[in-house]
């Protein structure tokens, strides 16, 4: 017993740490760098950061997946057996590109990374954009007041005492939201006449053109500064600011409206909307009642002015701080 275990524990060990590796040769690519030596070819650059490794390959890959997107055409496609005579058209087919939707977040939007945004929608390098409430509102605040570079590890107490707000490492001061309160509002009271008078449905995206119509900016986001006939979509854009709206400015969040443009959805014509509009008023009580008391504490209900809302809200904010 003890000489088989003399002989074949050593061989297992063996076997299990000098295990034969498997063969990568063409099954995987091999991990180089860029060679600058070569100059400086940007296209080369990008292509090699698929095989530098680390969260470079991550980028490399993105590349390479836009790219795809970017050169994609109808025509790559084998024609479906039900499709139509049009779609069988090779002309049409090499005419037909994929249709790009860029979403992003409202930090994106804080830094600088908004340039590069309005970049692509100004060459229509995307048909659609979707963001948050916030993309739409930084866009606006950023057109009213530059954003300024801070650090991470800044004090959040220290920056309350001297009114700035940190977003990562950017630091955006208060006055910067109160000018875009002293913005919006009249617009929003103006929004409000003209849904009154004129019965209209305020959709997310005609709420974006029509604040990007009013800031008109060259270096704004929203249509129709930048966006020609793309689309700019805000699915979230009724639930923002809940405790600071104003009761009377609630009314037009009664219709549900995620993806309500009537770009995404042809179909839906003046007698739907009406129709929708008439099933969802029978709800409206309920809805602002609900609606004021998700208000702080602090706030009266009662107040349906904009102006007062704004001062308390602001006088309790001073308080808490």
């Amino acid at each position: 017993m003890g000489e088989a275990m003399k002989y074949t524990l050593p061989e297992a060990v063996r076997s299990t740490v000098f295990k034969e590796s498997e063969r990568l040769d063409g099954a995987s690519p091999k991990i180089e760098g860029y060679d600058f030596n070569k100059g400086v070819n940007y296209h080369e650059l990008f292509k090699s950061m698929a095989v530098t490794g680390f969260q470079a390959s991550n980028l490399g890959d993105a590349i390479q997946l836009v790219n795809e997107m970017l050169d994609w055409r109808l025509s790559d496609e084998t024609p479906a057996e039900d499709c139509s005579e049009e779609e069988r058209d090779v002309t049409y087919r090499e005419s037909v590109r994929c249709k790009v939707f860029l979403g992003f977040t409202s930090n994106l939007i804080s830094s600088g990374i908004r340039d590069i945004v309005r970049y692509l929608l100004q060459h229509r390098m995307v048909d659609a954009v979707v963001t948050t409430a916030g993309g739409v509102e930084e866009d606006l605040v950023k057109c009213l007041a530059p954003t300024f570079r801070g650090d991470f590890s800044l004090p959040g107490s220290v920056l309350r005492s001297k009114g700035l707000n940190r977003i990562g490492n950017l630091l955006v001061p208060n006055d910067n939201y109160c000018k875009f309160e002293d913005w919006i509002i009249p617009i929003f009271d103006q929004m409000l006449e003209e849904q009154k008078s004129q019965n209209i449905l305020w959709t997310p995206s005609e709420v974006i053109a029509r604040l990007g119509k009013e800031i008109n900016n060259e270096t704004s986001l929203p249509p129709p500064r930048t966006l020609s006939n793309q689309d700019l979509h805000s699915p979230p854009r009724p639930d923002p600011w809940p405790w600071s709206t104003p009761p009377s400015h609630r009314e037009d969040q009664v219709t549900p409206m995620p993806w309500s443009n009537t770009n995404l959805h042809p179909e839906k014509t003046k007698h739907s909307q009406i129709q929708h509009r008439k099933e969802n008023l029978t709800s409206k009580a309920t809805y602002e009642n609900n609606s004021l008391t998700k208000l702080p504490q602090q706030i009266s209900p009662t107040l349906g002015n904009a102006e007062a809302v704004q001062n308390e809200f602001r006088t309790n904010a001073t308080e808490r701080s």
